[in-house]
């Protein structure tokens, strides 16, 4: 296993904790706000008492800390080469992953080393440049709550209108990219992105506050409930 969920949540937890130390800035209670925030519930008890206690003899008992650097978590040559691996993906590149560090390593394998079966043939085209810059702008509009006006075909027709991004939804399968999308009536649009001919952003002039003003009125809200035993 490359990348362990378990030991590397303690361990950027605990990086968290010497981090503020060395700082100046840790006490009791940004400890258990550092572990609420990057931990499970159960790393509540162990990691405060094993630093506490001097378990882990990493932390003094008036929160400081013998370290006299930030800690940090280097990446392994194992690690590199297997995001350097995946990043060959061409569907990964359209969120412009970074690569600095990838540079002095081979990948650990080749995406030619994958055959794939039950899937449609005529998926997205990841290397057109076209595509490309559509996608970042719709990944910038959901990102910065940005209305989009987009110009796309159907099956007969062309389009032209603006609407509120919501999502973006890949489908193995189909192995395409569609986003689903709201007109300022309400309506919902899911569009393909090798549909589209052209889009531009609007200004950041509170799309999501409209788009919540939509949710209120065309159609039902989703709420969280929770059920205490």
């Amino acid at each position: 296993m490359l990348f362990n969920e378990v030991y590397g949540s303690y361990y950027n937890v605990v990086a968290g904790i010497l981090t503020e130390a060395v700082r100046g800035t840790l006490s009791k209670e940004r400890i258990r706000e550092i572990i609420l925030e990057k931990a499970y519930l159960e790393s509540g008890i162990s990691i405060p008492e094993a630093l506490e206690k001097g378990e882990w003899p990493l932390l003094r008992k008036d929160y400081t800390t013998p370290l006299r650097h930030v800690p940090t978590m280097p990446l392994t040559t194992l690690q590199k080469q297997w995001m350097k691996a995946i990043c060959q993906d061409p569907r990964i590149r359209l969120f412009d992953p970074p690569m600095q560090e990838l540079e002095d390593v081979e990948p650990l394998f080749s995406t030619a080393f994958f055959v794939w079966f039950d899937r449609d043939g005529d998926g997205d085209p990841y290397e057109d440049p076209f595509y490309q810059e559509h996608f970042k702008k719709v990944l910038l509009a959901l990102k910065e709550g940005r209305g989009l006006r987009i110009r796309y075909r159907s099956k007969h027709y062309c389009h032209d209108q603006m609407f509120i991004p919501e999502k973006l939804e890949y489908s193995s399968k189909d192995d395409k990219f569609r986003l689903v999308a709201y007109s300022p009536k309400g309506t919902q649009y899911v569009i393909r992105l090798a549909s589209v001919l052209e889009v531009s952003l609007t200004e950041k002039n509170g799309s999501r506050s409209f788009f919540a003003c939509l949710c209120r009125k065309c159609r039902p809200c989703r709420e969280d409930v929770v059920f205490c035993a």
